[in-house]
């Protein structure tokens, strides 16, 4: 069984033409001074009697809901009793007040999983879904229950992006840095106690909020102690947090920073300057104003990302055994820039600094940063030339297993549509038991495309249909599934979907065909989920029909300096909707094609 683990999706509709990308991105505040986000702490402690500790937890709920909570969070195993399903009787019950109140609940719990006990934080969203789960890592020895997975997850609410971690977690400092890895901006961590000051420590040196529901304490990203707004109720606390407050390290910003405040300083306003901690804070003044998008805009990273980028950076260096260093502007240098065109000059060293960002946050399965936001007069060779920085440079890719065409629409004849690289780790094949792995977060999206697969290599570029199809060996049935989240600030360009890859990450790929029996045009897709008609599209929804579309994104390909061999399998985009994966069975039927069928869960 081969699993395609979750990043968190989204859709973007960019200039005529479909982008996807796994990014919930946050909800409305336009009408609010940053982005304040209200968190309960219920500290009622953790265990006891379940006839009494359920009700006591429903009776904070109902508290916090009434006080306008935006989050709740219970404290580790806080009712006591046997362990149970997810779902069940206990997260049932939670699961009502959040629907009532339009309020996330973390409800902690002893879950008993097939054969298996966990101890498991459940989240549930403001409909009163189960939005997933964190299984406790480092389980205590005396817990007698299994230890979860070892990955810490993230889950993006409507405000932003959080983490959980439980009680026994706080010894294990690695488990906080891949929550700062995944750009969580709270954690969560319900636990049997206080916890104390090593959880000021990991919330300054990761830049993150953290909750503390043992007794109910809200700490900065600073480190410093917040103190709640109110308590309601004895063990409840409430604290607002602005998600959009900023912290920077003034190595090679104070300027950027200074021009910020010069050209912003109406709407913004420079909150601390640390010494000698050499931070600096920024935060809004004005409704709708986002000081997070203005520093991308300025190119000013984050206190959190400027260290998880030195921390990646610095390592591939030392593993290369090169000098560390970095010009006047903080790019780095020691290591020789990648060209994916020979005989191409030197990258300039903006598209260097560029594309490390987006190298760094492709990784870290950060939301990707926007080409046209920061570089406005970026040309479309630019962004071909950080495509091929994040495609052949960063060693993320390996070896390429295709290639695709994003679904453009009015598309003309002497237009090329943008085109990605797949990795061949991300082929697979329809004859794989295929499973889509959503227990991360929100559900990925999917795509139906007729794919074509290359014979021989094309070392020229063809000038004919006809010529094409000496090259192509078989058409087949394509299902893509899309990668990273993307950071839109502003109505993306086709410079921001080539910079970006279209999203390029994995296909699954039907049964071989003879493309001289198929007529790509005529095929028609219906698209199932749980035997529910979910999509239906043909083949000739490609926008100059599929045949002249595949000879403009074979030209295109080779212009940009790739190489396409033998084997490759090259795609002509989405046709059709693109559906979100929710959990189901999955069948796509493309007729003559044949059929793809898998599972997301």
């Amino acid at each position: 069984m081969k699993h395609m683990h979750s990043c968190l999706t989204a859709v973007l509709l960019l200039a005529g033409f479909f982008m996807t990308g796994a990014f919930a991105a946050p909800g409305d505040f336009s009408d609010k001074i940053g982005r304040p986000v209200k968190v309960a702490a219920a500290a009622i402690g953790c265990g006891g009697d379940y006839e009494k500790k359920l009700p006591l937890a429903i009776e904070h709920l109902h508290a916090a809901g009434a006080a306008g909570a935006d989050i709740v969070c219970l404290p580790e195993e806080f009712s006591g009793g046997a362990s149970e399903p997810v779902p069940g009787p206990t997260t049932d019950t939670v699961a009502a007040l959040a629907k009532q109140y339009g309020m996330y609940v973390i409800c902690p719990l002893k879950e008993h999983f097939e054969d298996k006990e966990y101890n498991t934080a459940v989240l549930i969203d403001r409909e009163g879904n189960l939005a997933g789960c964190y299984r406790k890592i480092f389980v205590f020895w005396s817990e007698n229950v299994h230890a979860g997975e070892a990955r810490v997850p993230w889950f993006d609410t409507d405000f932003g992006r959080i983490s959980i971690l439980i009680c026994f977690d706080i010894n294990f400092p690695e488990l906080w840095l891949e929550a700062a890895r995944n750009g969580s901006e709270i954690v969560f961590w319900p636990s049997a106690f206080g916890g104390g000051f090593p959880l000021n420590g990991y919330a300054g040196t990761n830049a993150c909020y953290v909750v503390s529901v043992g007794d109910g304490d809200f700490i900065d990203m600073t480190g410093g102690d917040i103190a709640p707004d109110v308590t309601p109720m004895d063990g409840l606390h409430i604290a607002t947090l602005d998600l959009d407050r900023t912290l920077v390290h003034k190595d090679y910003t104070r300027a950027k920073v200074d021009a910020l405040l010069a050209a912003h300083g109406e709407e913004i306003v420079l909150e601390k300057d640390w010494h000698p901690e050499g931070w600096l804070m920024l935060r809004a003044l004005k409704p709708g104003v986002r000081v997070r998008d203005l520093c991308r805009r300025h190119d000013i990273e984050t206190l959190q990302e400027y260290r998880l980028r030195s921390r990646e950076q610095i390592n591939a260096r030392r593993a290369a055994g090169v000098r560390i260093g970095a010009d006047r502007n903080g790019i780095p240098t020691g290591m020789a820039p990648f060209s994916g065109v020979p005989g191409k000059e030197e990258v300039p060293a903006w598209i260097r600094a560029f594309s490390g960002r987006l190298i760094d946050a492709w990784r870290r399965g950060h939301p990707l940063p926007q080409l046209s936001a920061v570089h406005p007069e970026a040309t479309l060779a630019d962004a071909y030339a950080i495509q091929r920085q994040l495609v052949l440079g960063s060693g993320i890719f390996g070896a390429a297993g295709g290639f695709k065409a994003a679904g453009v629409g009015g598309l003309v004849e002497d237009d090329y549509p943008p085109v990605a690289v797949i990795p061949a780790a991300g082929v697979f094949s329809s004859t794989d038991t295929i499973v889509i792995d959503l227990r991360d977060g929100p559900p990925r999206h999917v795509e139906t495309e007729i794919g074509y697969r290359i014979g021989k290599p094309i070392l020229e570029p063809p000038g004919s249909i006809e010529e094409l199809r000496a090259y192509v060996d078989a058409v087949m049935a394509v299902i893509e599934v899309p990668g990273n989240p993307v950071a839109s600030f502003q109505p993306g360009t086709r410079e921001d979907l080539v910079a970006w890859n279209i999203n390029g990450k994995e296909m699954i790929t039907g049964d071989p065909h003879d493309p001289s029996e198929i007529d790509p045009d005529a095929v028609e897709i219906a698209f199932t989920r749980d035997e529910e008609t979910i999509n239906t599209a043909r083949g000739d929804m490609a926008a100059l029909g599929q045949w002249p579309t595949l000879l403009k994104t074979v030209n295109q390909i080779l212009q940009q300096g790739y190489t396409i061999g033998a084997g490759h399998v090259i795609s002509n985009g989405a046709l059709g909707k693109i559906v979100k994966a929710m959990p189901g069975a999955y069948r796509a039927d493309f007729g003559p094609l044949g059929s793809i069928a898998f599972d997301a869960r």
